[in-house]
């Protein structure tokens, strides 16, 4: 080969390596393995042609080879030995405590009504992304001149003021779009817990996006301005002002190639193109994702993993996340979710692990029994199986201190929530289902206060006793349950509820009738009667009557619930802190 066209074959590869690198923006760091790997493939390449480079020797082609199969050799070796260093084998313990960064005990174990708290379930974000772009295209759908050269680009749920929303920037359709329209106008937010609040956020001039082509694409914009770091996760969000902002999280690898660790973000104005770096701890309040899923999802199976600091083959005190990984908020914080359950053989819900969006702060739960998000949604669905709906990704909730799975349920034909079910995590038996949330809301609270589960203790749930006459008593079927709603005539501003198995005297019971009860106040206006006592009946107890005594007796020895009186404690219980609370509850239960 002449020595000019080997100059002209490395010539094209180099160009070949440009090309690629501009179309895939990897960083120039020799940390990163697809670098690594490309550069040293380029560099074997380039060795052959330069040394097929003389025209005077005809072998010098198997010359050319041998040489260049040598470096290869060596190149390989040096590799296999790198992989070799960065094996979990040798970082078990690392492995192990990265949730924690570095410090196993900076995962806190908590109780799940500190980890999720009660919240109007009104105000649940429970629409998903499908359904919420099913309301942003209508949005769109009326402006011809949207609709023709934009398309709704990739979904964000962020917090916005109080509030979370899906935010869909309006990206080009393609390249000629793009060409005719340099700058897209916005973006669409649709409230998550309210679609019908859908509106276009239009009169920008956004230059910089994922869909725009050469340098205004994002990516490559953000990309040459940090040349030899990690880039990933790209979000579209919005700021406290409905600012539209671009968020890519920069990382690094923990251990040569290997273990990402999220260092911080570049937030890009889409309209300006001026790029600010950010360290984890410099992050903007209104930046909701910084931690890449994919990098929480494989550090929370490091930790169920490495229990031991190192492979071991025996999956004894092993635990792994469940498939689904949800994101939830707690106050205005983000945190993905998900289920923990055992290596073993039965793969038994162990517990929850909740960790922050941004700051990677870990909460786990630890659970004796319960159902993971799959099997609620599975319940969920099976709850309107005679309508042919389907379950979508549930959402974890506290009611009254009970772990509970709000599963949507959608129609194929209109593609939107047509539903709501309700099932209980630690008892997948108790659930309930309404064509609105605040029905199956409604239907669960009475069948969990009715149920052996009870409620947990918490600073919104605990027991009083109330006596008095019947002012008015109601029955209501909900599916094959009959439930009494009654007043009482010295309080007419609290609506009791109660299951007619909790009592045969229930269906005798009518107005005038003096009444003793015990009861449950949740703090969100459901009055649940755990005992009920009409006096004008001295009935002896039938053997059912006395076998579901025993067995709500029998299981709730372990969730008792003290009993106040609402006016001699109720300034005092209000009085207390979380922690005093807390304190006393599980006292009274060990009484």
């Amino acid at each position: 080969m002449s020595k000019r066209l080997s100059r002209i074959l490395v010539a094209v590869v180099l160009i070949i390596a440009a090309v690629l690198y501009w179309c895939f923006l990897p960083p120039l760091s020799l940390f990163h393995f697809g670098t690594v790997l490309s550069l040293e493939i380029i560099g074997v390449i380039i060795f052959f042609l330069i040394r097929c480079a003389n025209p005077d020797d005809w072998n010098i082609l198997t010359k050319a080879l041998i040489s260049t199969g040598k470096i290869a050799m060596i190149i390989t070796g040096v590799d296999l030995l790198i992989l070799i260093i960065c094996c979990p084998l040798f970082h078990g313990g690392m492995l192990y405590s990265q949730l924690g960064n570095g410090n196993i005990d900076n995962i806190k174990k908590v109780p799940y009504q500190q980890m999720i708290e009660e919240v109007d379930t009104s105000q649940l974000p429970v629409i998903d992304e499908e359904s919420a772009r099913v309301y942003a295209e209508a949005q769109i759908g009326g402006n011809s001149a949207l609709g023709s050269a934009f398309k709704l680009g990739a979904g964000a749920k962020i917090d916005v003021g109080g509030i979370i929303y899906w935010i869909f920037p309006l990206e080009h359709a393609g390249f000629w779009e793009w060409k005719d329209y340099p700058s897209s106008p916005g973006y669409v937010a649709v409230n998550a817990s309210n679609p019908s609040d859908a509106k276009i956020h239009d009169g920008y001039k956004i230059v910089y996006s994922k869909s725009s082509y050469l340098m205004w694409n994002t990516m490559r914009h953000v990309r040459f301005g940090y040349l030899f770091g990690g880039l990933t996760e790209y979000t579209y969000e919005v700021n406290d002002d409905w600012q539209p902002m671009e968020v890519i999280t920069t990382y690094s690898n923990k251990v040569g190639w290997f273990y990402p660790e999220a260092t911080g973000v570049i937030i890009n104005d889409p309209q300006t193109g001026k790029r600010e770096k950010y360290t984890i701890n410099e992050v903007p309040e209104w930046v909701d994702i910084v931690q890449p899923e994919s990098f929480i999802t494989d550090q929370i199976d490091n930790y169920g993993g490495y229990v031991r600091g190192s492979v071991h083959f025996g999956k004894a005190d092993e635990k792994q996340k469940t498939e689904e990984m949800l994101t939830v908020y707690k106050g205005n914080d983000c945190y993905y979710f998900t289920g923990m359950t055992s290596k073993g053989g039965d793969k038994s819900l162990t517990g929850f692990m909740m960790v922050n969006t941004r700051t990677k702060e870990a909460l786990e739960v630890d659970m004796d029994t319960g159902i993971t998000e799959t099997r609620a949604m599975e319940i969920g669905a099976n709850l309107w199986s005679d309508f042919g709906y389907y379950s979508i990704e549930p959402l974890p909730i506290n009611v009254d201190g009970v772990a509970t799975f709000v599963v949507p349920v959608k129609s194929e034909i209109s593609n939107t929530i047509t539903g709501y079910s309700m099932v209980c995590a630690i008892d997948s038996s108790i659930a309930a289902k309404g064509e609105t949330l605040r029905s199956a809301a409604k239907r669960y609270s009475r069948k969990l206060g009715s149920s052996n589960v009870g409620f947990a203790a918490s600073d919104r749930a605990y027991n009083y006793e109330a006596s008095g006459t019947i002012f008015r008593i109601h029955s209501e079927m909900q599916e094959v349950d009959t439930y009494y709603l009654f007043v009482l005539s010295d309080d007419m501003t609290k609506i009791y509820t109660c299951d007619s198995a909790l009592s045969d005297e229930l269906a005798m019971t009518e107005t005038g009738d003096q009444v003793v009860i015990t009861y449950v106040d949740d703090g969100n206006g459901t009055l649940t009667v755990k005992k009920f006592d009409n006096k004008l009946f001295e009935l002896q107890i039938s053997e059912n009557q006395q076998k579901r005594d025993e067995a709500n007796s029998s299981a709730n020895d372990d969730i008792e619930i003290p009993t106040v009186n609402p006016e001699e404690n109720a300034d005092w219980w209000n009085s207390l802190t979380d922690e005093e609370r807390t304190e006393i509850m599980e006292q009274s239960s060990k009484e």
